[in-house]
């Protein structure tokens, strides 16, 4: 949502993230930005726009799926399809936020409302078995923990270090 219509951008995967490391992460493909170093303006406009989701309080819909459904849904993205072929089992696990589905083995909050603070920190340019990657990169909060602002930057400071899950 965050890139103009002609930046395409490839949902990559999920990949469980290292918790230590204190992020979230997100690995996408951006076929036409192939040294893209965001700087702290793109940054904060990927927040804004996360701050924009959070506040629609969108429900997390699970879906279970047949195999062959979600190969249709994913039909565009090489990635996803190559994800579903390596799955056991006759369905897939999906997540709706939205417009937005994508595969998780969950679990998931029940809505973008438990989301307190929340911040883009870092896009790692990283190279996959399926070549180079975008690793974004972020920091949230759960709405009911209070932090202070310094708390909040400190961790905010180490969620940037590349989360190598």
């Amino acid at each position: 949502m965050a890139f103009k219509d002609e930046i395409p951008v490839v949902r990559h995967s999920w990949p469980r993230p290292n918790v230590k490391s204190g992020s979230f992460v997100y690995d996408v493909a951006l076929p036409t930005l192939y040294d893209w170093k965001p700087t702290q303006s793109e940054l904060r406009t990927l927040t804004s726009v996360l701050w924009k989701i959070k506040d629609k309080k969108s429900r997390f819909e699970r879906l279970e799926v047949d195999k062959e459904l979600s190969k249709q849904i994913f039909q565009d993205n090489e990635f996803k399809l190559k994800q579903i072929q390596g799955m056991p089992g006759e369905t897939v696990t999906l997540y709706r936020v939205d417009q937005h589905i994508d595969i998780s083995v969950g679990p998931m909050i029940g809505d973008t409302s438990f989301v307190g603070r929340a911040n883009f920190t870092a896009v790692h340019r990283i190279q996959s078995a399926d070549g180079q990657l975008y690793r974004f990169q972020g920091l949230a909060i759960p709405m009911q923990i209070p932090i202070s602002h310094y708390a909040y930057q400190v961790l905010c400071r180490q969620a940037e270090a590349l989360n190598t899950t």
